[in-house]
């Protein structure tokens, strides 16, 4: 399903991540772990197709990732970054209803909307649904964001430090 080979990223003369092989197949589940500054969100970053790499390639479903529009990559894969940022007061809801935009066909169906409400419910946020975004706490924010995440219906997730902010009961 993805795979990275001999990726790395050099910036301002140095390398970040230099070097990697991975290869992950449907069903698995990778976490890599290692002190900050280490390269994790810049490798989580060149696998979602947000920066390019300086050597090496990474593919998705055997295409190489800049192969794909915007639109097929957020049909394929959704990313769950550390930085928490919105410039707009919109609601949990509208949040969670970012994720249906790879699926909308020109107009939102009522199929959008129960699929928005379902996934706030999976990730334990409906009842914040109502709440503007940027008053949610951390972990408030993040169940959000998941619910994005899982309403996008992706084949693979990116997650960055998902756990961030949440209470163990999360």
């Amino acid at each position: 399903m993805l795979e990275a080979r001999g990726l790395g990223y050099r910036k301002e003369g140095r390398w970040l991540l230099r070097g990697v092989d991975l290869s992950l197949a449907p069903g698995d589940f990778l976490a890599v772990l290692g002190p900050n500054g280490s390269g994790k969100t810049t490798l989580l970053r060149l696998l979602a197709g947000e920066l390019s790499p300086s050597e090496g390639e990474v593919r998705l479903l055997g295409r190489p990732l800049g192969s794909y529009t915007p639109l097929e990559l957020a049909r394929q894969r959704a990313v769950l970054s550390q930085n928490r940022e919105l410039a707009f007061s919109f609601t949990a809801y509208e949040v969670a209803f970012l994720g249906r935009h790879p699926h909308l066909e020109g107009r939102e169906r009522s199929l959008d909307h129960e699929k928005t409400l379902e996934a706030l419910r999976r990730a334990q946020a409906l009842p914040l649904r109502e709440r503007l975004y940027p008053t949610l706490s951390g972990g408030e924010g993040i169940r959000v964001e998941v619910a994005r995440l899982l309403n996008q219906e992706p084949r693979l997730f990116l997650l960055d430090e998902p756990t961030n902010h949440l209470d163990p009961r999360y």
